[in-house]
């Protein structure tokens, strides 16, 4: 996990998550951005009013939004950049033929390298589930279970496969298209621009009580955060074998990224309790996510109610 120590201000933890947490997949062709200096977040965290002020003017209760908005603030703000455009739209045709091909996230000027850059940045939470989604296909000799098809977001609305292929489909190539370079030569690029690509995040992976699990998606970076989850049947079972002592809920979604400084730490019984009676068959608890402390240390974990797996 994430290196936190000497960080005391919560923006600044998630400005760090944010530029420096392992990603969760890689691109072949489409590196991610160069790790940025400890120093300056020291700095930042001394004097965090310029961010907090910047993170008050674009408050959203997007997770996404809040993701974007802490990179625009470094690259804004870091000496080794310079923000050149953000949420730069690329369209074709006029009139009623009109349409958006796509977006660049961010254009900025990397001044180590004197070069222009199409960053694209996004975060994600997805949990693995060991029964196929979609795709039957057996590519890896594993019965398809590293296949991306089966890491699903926690609401089930997003998929890992769907999230990846669409960044390197339309997203990651929109320089090399004819609108794509129209729209960087208008603003006053000429060279060619490079390229990367930033997915942040967590994988979840099911739980069991022996010790197995399934294997990572095919993309996956090697030191992706990973974290467990579990149904509200298995949660006691997990408590005893993982030896948790406290339990730490996350339920504001901003506090997802580097997880919450001062947050609460709740009675099991309590907390057990306070799920099962917001969870019935007509209305079933939404999925939570935790912080879960051992003396192995903290693991990020997802309760989820007990038919969350089975795919509508």
């Amino acid at each position: 996990m994430t290196d936190f120590s000497g960080l005391t201000q919560q923006a600044v933890r998630d400005l760090y998550w944010a530029c420096n947490s392992a990603a969760i997949v890689e691109f072949d062709d489409y590196p991610l951005p160069p790790v940025v200096d400890r120093d300056w977040f020291s700095y930042q965290d001394q004097h965090p009013g310029a961010l907090l002020d910047h993170l008050q003017q674009g408050r959203s209760h997007f997770l996404g939004a809040y993701f974007e908005a802490l990179w625009e603030f470094y690259l804004t703000h870091s000496p080794d950049t310079e923000l050149f455009a953000k949420n730069l739209q690329v369209s074709v045709g006029a009139g009623n033929k009109h349409s958006t091909l796509g977006e660049y996230d961010f254009i900025y000027y990397c001044k180590r390298r004197q070069r222009y850059v199409h960053l694209e940045v996004a975060v994600k939470f997805y949990l693995g589930v060991l029964d196929n989604v979609a795709d039957k296909a057996d590519e890896n000799g594993d019965g398809g279970l590293s296949n991306m098809s089966r890491w699903l977001g926690p609401q089930k609305k997003d998929r890992l496969d769907l999230k990846y292929n669409k960044m390197l489909d339309r997203q990651l190539v929109l320089s090399r298209t004819s609108p794509g370079m129209n729209v960087l030569r208008e603003a006053g690029i000429e060279q060619e621009v490079l390229v990367e690509a930033c997915i942040r995040g967590v994988l979840f992976y099911p739980w069991l009580s022996s010790g197995k699990t399934m294997p990572p998606p095919i993309n996956s970076s090697v030191s992706h955060n990973r974290g467990d989850w579990v149904t509200l049947l298995q949660l006691d079972e997990y408590r005893m074998c993982e030896k948790i002592k406290q339990w730490k809920p996350l339920p504001d979604k901003s506090n997802w990224l580097s997880g919450e400084i001062h947050s609460r730490v709740c009675d099991y019984q309590q907390l057990v309790a306070e799920m099962r009676d917001t969870n019935t068959l007509s209305l079933p608890m939404k999925p939570r996510m935790f912080e879960a402390w051992s003396d192995r240390g903290c693991q990020r974990l997802f309760v989820v109610h007990d038919e969350w797996q089975i795919i509508e």
